[in-house]
């Protein structure tokens, strides 16, 4: 019996030939809710993968306006047919609840959940997942979410590509840096259908439904494995970043603070005493930056409890209050030949202007020493206000 007879297709890819194996069904849960017009889109981007064995689902959460019968017949005049279910709620029960919902309506071996306003990158991607659950011991998998405007121009990637190497090599980092913000693309993550036997997404949170989980599984050592290969182009403008404060957006900043407060305070006793301070660094700067939207006073109580009660903790606050950053970007900057040569140079030229009016060789060493000082120290705060303006307009 033959390969294709087997129901296996050979692919070719960076690595050379692998197997792929279209027996194993891929299940695939489009989340809409106020998007129809871009739900179509997505449905083409399903339709062209490449990858064979697919059963959709899609799950109106009560929208102002869904047609599902435009959607029935849509679907039907495609030439490639995939087993299609559509389901839409009587009331509006939120992103977690409709997502537990219709988990149990799934039957593939691999899951992946996305919008309706999103995209597949390409055609490849249910192939790339399937290569990667073959190829690695895990149980879940992320991959590149391409930020994008309304018309799906490329703005940035989600994850920046020097970290992918960092978090496959020590998982360890990765749950630090998980702890400080949310790092992945929920639609551009795959999951294998024995997960949920275990997890499900937590229904105290109404929006936010897979940073909670993932610190879970990572608290409980499961591993997400990180693949370079983009798998999403996401609409910039959903609840996550929506410029529009609307009270959908409010709970979700508030969800974003209660993922700090239910899932990563309790198990700060897993880590030393500065990575304690560097995610509550980040928790104080959520608490800040949403304080200007929402009551953030409970947290900001919770935080300084936590700081007051652990000197280790409050020494590096007192030591960092005045520019949390200074120490570690003067750390980076060391690092960076091109700073120190820049400051070397500009060095001597200011020193060389000013010989002609020092006549003291003591005097003029120790001007050169200063002045090199204050250049390297010149460029260290310029590095932060750069930061600074940065954060400031992230929406």
């Amino acid at each position: 019996m033959g390969n294709e007879e087997r129901g296996i297709k050979m692919r070719k890819d960076s690595n050379g030939i692998q197997l792929i194996n279209n027996n194993k069904k891929f299940s695939i849960l489009v989340l809409n809710y106020n998007n129809f017009n871009y739900l179509f889109e997505m449905l083409d981007s399903i339709y062209n993968q490449s990858y064979s064995n697919i059963e959709l689902v899609i799950a109106d959460d009560a929208s102002s306006y869904f047609d599902k019968e435009r959607v029935i017949k849509y679907i039907n005049n495609k030439e490639r047919k995939i087993k299609t279910t559509i389901f839409v709620n009587d009331e509006n029960i939120g992103t977690v609840k409709t997502i537990n919902k219709y988990l149990k309506e799934l039957t593939g071996d691999y899951y992946l959940i996305t919008a309706s306003d999103d995209v597949f990158a390409n055609d490849e991607v249910l192939a790339n997942f399937v290569r990667c659950f073959e190829k690695h011991n895990t149980q879940i998998i992320t991959s590149q979410w391409i930020i994008c405007d309304n018309n799906l121009n490329k703005i940035r990637n989600f994850i920046p590509n020097k970290k992918i190497i960092d978090y496959n090599n020590d998982q360890e980092k990765l749950l630090l840096d998980m702890c400080k913000s949310n790092r992945f693309g929920s639609g551009a993550t795959a999951y294998k259908k024995e997960l949920f036997n275990t997890y499900k997404f937590d229904e105290t949170y109404i929006f936010l439904e897979d940073w909670p989980l993932w610190l879970k599984l990572l608290f409980n050592e499961k591993i997400i494995y990180v693949d370079s290969f983009d798998s999403l182009l996401h609409r910039s403008g959903g609840i996550s970043e929506t410029t529009t404060i609307s009270d959908s957006k409010k709970q979700f900043f508030k969800e974003l603070l209660e993922t700090f407060h239910r899932e990563i305070i309790p198990n700060l006793k897993n880590f030393t005493n500065y990575k304690k301070w560097s995610i509550l660094e980040s928790y104080k700067f959520y608490i800040e930056y949403y304080g200007k939207y929402i009551d953030t006073s409970f947290y900001d109580k919770e935080l300084k409890k936590i700081v007051y009660n652990n000197r280790p903790i409050k020494f590096y606050y007192y030591l960092n209050e005045i520019n949390p950053h200074l120490i570690r970007n003067l750390k980076e900057m060391i690092k960076h030949r091109h700073i120190v040569l820049i400051t070397f140079i500009l060095t001597i030229i200011i020193s060389m202007i000013l010989i002609n009016f020092i006549g003291s060789k003591n005097l003029i060493l120790l001007f050169i020493i200063m002045i090199y000082i204050i250049i390297y120290i010149g460029f260290v705060f310029l590095k932060e206000v750069r930061r600074r303006v940065k954060w400031k307009n992230i929406p």
